[in-house]
């Protein structure tokens, strides 16, 4: 959800906390949790299951701006192959005419059902997936880890470690970004050590090896309650 930025920024350039647009994400969250199920179901595929090597750090569109979302679809769309005769470049174009960001205008990013129409106009079903109930005291709190080893065995173990890369929301903080700003991302890899995403800050967007633990914190989300561990899982059909 969030535009490139410089890496070196220092936390006193990032932009500061916004009620109005916490508010917004929390009805965000609302939404999320409407549609999250416990379980989906993989779909048989004969297709080859996606590497991270398959995948392309999307990095612009020219003029475009708040377009995480658009670009982790396209990353998504460009590993399995369903972009069709389009250039990358006519991929990126395409994705964020037809569905650019729509929360506060499209000012403040891309929201999860956009994302979900993204990849179903592309042949995918994308469903959602999240912890429904993140108590304070994060990973610490006990009563956390029941939903959380739940989480995590289903979206890592059943989908990603069996070539379904998936779409996570991070707070682009951990990841280079500016702190308190939600930003989608591919989960292009991922096992008990490590992990790999697409589209982090760097010079451009890029694709980011981390420790495992690690990805976890950003994808923890901490700053909005209801949106912790959210995460798009797209099937090619």
């Amino acid at each position: 959800m969030s535009e490139l930025i410089d890496q070196n920024l220092t936390l006193e350039d990032t932009p500061k906390f916004n009620q109005e647009l916490f508010g917004d994400y929390q009805r965000m969250a609302e939404e999320v949790d409407s549609l999250a199920t416990k379980e989906q179901v993989l779909i048989e595929t004969s297709r080859s299951r996606v590497t991270v090597n398959s995948f392309n750090a999307f990095r612009t569109v020219p003029k475009a701006t708040n377009y995480c979302g658009q670009a982790a679809c396209a990353s998504i769309i460009k590993a399995w192959g369903n972009q069709g005769s389009k250039s990358d470049e006519e991929l990126a174009d395409d994705i964020y005419k037809r569905f650019p960001p729509d929360i506060f205008g499209g000012a403040c990013g891309t929201s999860p059902s956009r994302v979900a129409q993204i990849l179903q106009a592309y042949g995918f079903k994308a469903t959602y997936a999240q912890v429904g109930a993140w108590l304070p005291g994060g990973f610490l709190n006990p009563l956390n880890q029941i939903a959380w080893q739940h989480h995590r065995n289903h979206v890592i173990d059943k989908w990603v470690k069996a070539g379904y890369p998936v779409i996570t929301l991070v707070d682009a903080g951990a990841i280079g970004g500016p702190w308190f700003q939600p930003h989608w991302v591919p989960l292009a890899s991922a096992n008990d050590s490590n992990a790999t995403i697409c589209n982090a800050f760097g010079n451009g967007y890029i694709n980011l090896p981390m420790k495992i633990d690690r990805f976890h914190e950003a994808w923890e989300v901490r700053f909005l309650p209801g949106l912790n561990f959210v995460s798009l899982l797209p099937q090619p059909l």
